[in-house]
């Protein structure tokens, strides 16, 4: 089997998070793209980045909300 973003996805649902929460794919509610937005029954909210690869990893780690400037520092 291929693992791909959306294979991924549903096997962290079921077995990581054992579909206890609730997981919305590809979301974009906080703001930013989120490939798995997992929220528990106490209201904590998990984005969940999925990487297949090298280049994935790379290409997301430029994006802007993972870089917060403070003024003054």
């Amino acid at each position: 089997m291929a693992w791909t973003e959306r294979s991924v996805a549903a096997y962290l649902v079921r077995h990581v998070f054992q579909r206890k929460f609730l997981a919305v794919p590809n979301c974009s509610w906080t703001g930013h793209e989120c490939d798995l937005l997992v929220i528990t029954p106490r209201l904590k909210v998990i984005d969940v980045e999925i990487k297949l690869t090298r280049s994935d990893l790379r290409a997301d780690a430029g994006k802007a909300k993972w870089w917060h400037y403070l003024g003054g520092f």
